[in-house]
């Protein structure tokens, strides 16, 4: 299911308006968009990205042939525009820019967040390119970087043996392989003068500073494990928290006693994980419900003055009616 859906249009004076429809928590909203409206919001996200509008990583549907009827255009149209919005609001880095939000005319005090999409499923976590570094062009480049970024994001973040073996076989088997296909595209478009030398400088850096991130998040994980998994630590932490022998250790050796150590960690830590998603979880629940009751509140008090304002003009109408009749 996606958040954002095209399922009707309307045409006013020759005009085409798709009826586009977003599902958020706890509401629903409508609001009809113009094509032209579309590329007005794709340049004001070029503008606010400092970028070119053919480097915008999400195309939008072609304006049509001759040949093509008004009607196919049309309902090819809806489904090409509504995976482009989805695209958009998943974006991390546009997700909540100003211009979106306008255009979508959610509240003022509206976010996306992550847990919006995680019932869809929707992870870039585990995603090798396609295609071969010629096959990149400019465009690409970008989409796949940010797509890169992303999966670096959504990389399992908890200190257990579980999450740092996670982290490290995403990293080895999509990560890393994803940056050195996006090095070899980048000497080629600046080979083949795709890109500027400027270009060309800030996206080695981009990759880089990536590059640098992935390779810190894994090392500083595995010096924490070695580190944990030390017998000197062990005993150090055991002396420290002045644990008791009971008859579950009793029997066990050193090595023993570590593994059983390692599993209540394990265990205490996955506890501690789905707990914290749970809370933050609620957390998220309550500022949604927070926002709506603020929302309800503040079209109360317009309806409110409306209903001043109606009452007033009331009274006139009936001083006027008695001025009338006597």
């Amino acid at each position: 299911m996606s958040l954002i859906t095209i399922g009707s249009t309307s045409e006013s004076d020759g005009v085409t308006y798709y009826d586009v429809n977003i599902t958020l928590p706890l509401r629903a909203l409508t609001v009809s968009k113009r094509y032209s409206d579309f590329g007005n919001l794709v340049k004001l996200l070029c503008e606010d990205l400092g970028i070119s509008l053919g480097e915008f990583p999400y195309q939008l549907p072609p304006k049509g042939s001759f040949f093509t009827s008004k009607a196919k255009l049309v309902n090819e149209r809806r489904f090409s525009l509504s995976d482009f919005l989805n695209s958009v609001v998943r974006d991390r880095d546009l997700q909540n820019r100003p211009a979106v939000h306008s255009f979508l005319q959610l509240p003022s005090n509206f976010k996306f967040t992550p847990a919006m999409f995680e019932e869809e499923g929707i992870s870039d976590s585990k995603f090798l390119i396609d295609e071969s570094p010629e096959e990149i062009d400019n465009s690409q480049w970008l989409k796949y970087l940010r797509q890169v970024k992303s999966a670096l994001a959504e990389l399992p973040r908890g200190d257990d043996i579980a999450s740092r073996s996670a982290a490290r076989e995403h990293v080895n088997k999509y990560i890393q392989p994803n940056i050195q296909k996006l090095a070899s595209a980048l000497s080629l478009l600046n080979l083949t003068g795709a890109i500027d030398s400027s270009q060309f400088s800030q996206r080695t850096s981009s990759l880089r500073e990536l590059l640098n991130e992935t390779e810190r998040l894994i090392f500083k994980r595995d010096v924490a494990a070695k580190k944990e998994g030390s017998p000197h630590y062990a005993f150090s932490k055991k002396q420290k928290d002045h644990a008791k022998e009971t008859s579950s250790t009793a029997d066990l050796d050193n090595h023993q006693l570590l593994q059983q150590q390692q599993q209540i960690h394990k265990d205490q830590d996955q506890e501690v994980e789905q707990l914290r998603k749970i809370i933050a979880r609620q957390r998220e629940i309550g500022e949604t419900i927070g926002r709506e009751v603020e929302e309800q509140n503040e079209m109360l008090d317009r309806f409110n003055d409306e209903v001043d304002a109606s009452s007033d003009k009331m009274k006139d109408a009936r001083a006027r009616a008695k001025k009338v009749t006597s």
